[in-house]
């Protein structure tokens, strides 16, 4: 019954976390487009003079205006100054917001969990059962280890244990969160060498 309701929770959470990004992108695309059809009539009159009214409509205009902000926008991203003011509202104002620092890690792609592992293991978490676990702290005797869910690895069960239940994989991480994305395929490649389980 808890094997039942660990695998409904970590689903749920799984999904709303693969959910929320989606749904903040369409919101702020929205409203982009919004402001961009109100600022197209202003470019109207340059636009009939040029007698391409009949091929920049409002509707394709505003979409062109939208995705050449997002081209300049990408552009500034790539200066050092934007990435000291994104740095700044990160470790300054947003870090205090209740719940970011835990939602940063579990969506952001560079800042998520894959980066907060330290080292793929097998961690012995039931009798006869090992798990794919991953690193995170180390406090004493024990180690923190992040047990990934299968497929979604975003939201998953954290476990401290004596370091004798621990087997090292001689595997990237990156490459380990690949092999539970597909469900356990590649298997073999995780486990080459290791002769816990045999």
């Amino acid at each position: 019954m808890n094997k039942l309701l660990d695998f409904i929770r970590a689903t749920v959470i799984g999904g709303l976390l693969y959910l929320v990004p989606i749904i903040i992108l369409m919101f702020v695309i929205n409203k982009a487009m919004q402001i961009a059809h109100k600022i197209a009539p202003l470019f109207s009159g340059a636009i009939e003079a040029m007698q391409l009214g009949h091929i920049l409509t409002p509707p394709i205009f505003a979409t062109l205006l939208v995705v050449l902000f997002c081209f300049a926008a990408g552009l500034f991203s790539r200066t050092r100054l934007a990435r000291w003011i994104a740095g700044f509202i990160d470790s300054k104002i947003l870090i205090n917001v209740p719940g970011y620092g835990l939602f940063r890690s579990m969506t952001g792609g560079s800042s998520g969990i894959e980066n907060l592992a330290q080292q793929p293991v097998l961690a012995s978490i039931e009798d006869d059962a090992w798990q794919v676990a991953f690193i995170v702290d180390r406090i004493g005797e024990r180690l923190a280890v992040y047990v990934p869910g299968v497929p979604e690895t975003r939201s998953g069960s954290l476990y401290f244990v004596k370091s004798d239940r621990i087997r090292p994989l001689a595997i990237k991480a990156s490459a380990a969160f690949q092999v539970l994305r597909r469900m356990g395929v590649g298997s073999s490649e995780l486990l080459k060498g290791e002769a816990a389980l045999r």
